[in-house]
């Protein structure tokens, strides 16, 4: 059974993951591309953010699959 407290953790995880993802992704683009505008092109950039999100929204599916089991 997982607690109250480990979902919360957890959640949290995610959402910081899904936040330092963007802005891992838009430093890169700042040091790499005279604008930012230009580097919404760039496919490693699209592409790692990419990976940041899948593994937060990964995060946050298994919380969220642990929590309604332990619920119900």
């Amino acid at each position: 059974m997982v607690s109250d407290k480990t979902i919360r953790i957890l959640y949290g995880l995610a959402l910081l993951l899904f936040i330092g993802g963007a802005l891992d992704v838009s430093m890169y683009i700042l040091q790499h591309h005279e604008n930012f505008q230009d580097g919404l092109s760039d496919e490693l950039a699209l592409t790692g953010l990419g990976v940041w999100w899948v593994i937060a929204l990964g995060i946050a599916g298994f919380t969220y699959t642990k929590s309604k089991k332990a619920a119900g």
